[in-house]
């Protein structure tokens, strides 16, 4: 086998479900990361004109500084998948809603823009853990933010704008939830589906791959640059050459690499005779697939070895045709025989 047939029939084995998930877990904290990043730097470099009216500044550093903290302490969790999964995804869900709702406060509730931040923690662990989980999520950050508006109203700091704002903001939570949902559900049945296929087509290329080694013939398989993608154990014999590490055409058999040429160009048939390292080969091409992609399979035989197996398979058919004529004549002598050895037996029929 070559490099290059060993890279078709065992490709990269795909991800699987459990490291697809961490990976999505740790880009989800990265994305944290850099959202308090941002939030926290807004704060401290004092731009001039403030992006956010923070009615509550000093709740606002510790909420900023706190989140920046608690980010990456939780993508390190996710970097080295401890706690579990299970695990991982309610704290990770506790942190951003904790988090943000702090800053949504500090700068005056829903009106002030951070609560929308929510909207892509609930969607990104929508998708993460689709389900139930994720609806119950997006149901508890509306109660807070419902929580929240009750309690800024009550102390004064939230206008009857904020009613508005926050039921909407809420219900966009809830349908948020169920989208992601949905479209995580479908990702992971479109998920199987391809692994399935996946593992049917590599099942399929090993029993292939097994046909073509056990294979009397030599079998090439070139692709439509002249390379060796492919060639069994006959084929490698019989051009007694290391296909393991040569898989050029013109480097093992410029012979061969002509009459394959000759063949494309129409100038030859599919089956010529090609001498080949003073032993003379008989050599069928035939072309894989369609376009300029296509592969070509060559089939090599030796004609010596034909020649011999001819003559084998004339020899067993005239070993059989020589069994059924003694047959034929052994019948009736058997007949001649057992009728003279009655006449022997009875002297009075014989007279």
């Amino acid at each position: 086998m070559t490099r290059a047939s060993a890279a078709l029939a065992f490709p990269a084995r795909p991800l699987t479900r459990e490291a697809l998930r961490w990976r999505g877990l740790r880009l989800f904290s990265l994305y944290r990361i850099v959202v308090a990043g941002l939030l926290a730097a807004l704060n401290w470099l004092n731009i001039g004109v403030p992006l956010f009216n923070k009615l509550l500044p000093g709740l606002y550093d510790l909420a900023s500084i706190g989140y920046l903290v608690l980010a990456l302490i939780l993508s390190l969790m996710a970097t080295f998948h401890w706690p579990p999964f299970r695990v991982q995804i309610p704290l990770q869900a506790g942190v951003d809603l904790a988090m943000i709702l702090a800053l949504m406060h500090a700068t005056g509730g829903v009106p002030g823009g951070v609560g929308t931040l929510l909207i892509v923690s609930v969607g990104g662990i929508s998708l993460l853990a689709p389900g139930r989980y994720a609806l119950f999520n997006a149901a508890i950050a509306s109660i807070a933010l419902l929580a929240d508006l009750a309690y800024g109203y009550w102390l004064g700091h939230y206008g009857s704008l904020a009613y508005t704002q926050t039921g909407i903001l809420g219900g966009t939570l809830l349908l948020t939830a169920l989208l992601a949902s949905r479209l995580a559900r479908a990702a992971e049945r479109s998920e199987a589906l391809a692994t399935q296929r996946g593992r049917e087509l590599a099942n399929l290329a090993e029993l292939n791959e097994h046909i073509i080694e056990q294979m009397q013939s030599g079998v090439l398989v070139l692709d439509r640059e002249g390379r060796v993608l492919h060639a069994n154990q006959q084929a490698r014999r019989l051009l007694d050459s290391d296909l393991e590490t040569i898989d050029r055409l013109d480097l093992l058999a410029p012979e061969l690499l002509a009459a394959w040429r000759a063949w494309q160009a129409g100038e030859a048939a599919g089956r010529q005779s090609v001498p080949i390292g003073g032993e003379e080969l008989t050599v069928t091409f035939r072309r894989i697939g369609y376009g300029d992609e296509g592969t070509t399979l060559a089939f090599l035989e030796s004609t010596e070895e034909s020649r011999r197996m001819a003559q084998q398979l004339k020899l067993a058919s005239l070993g059989r045709l020589t069994a059924s004529i003694a047959h034929e004549i052994r019948n009736p002598l058997g007949a001649i025989s057992h009728a003279a050895q009655l006449l022997e037996e009875s002297p009075d029929l014989a007279a």
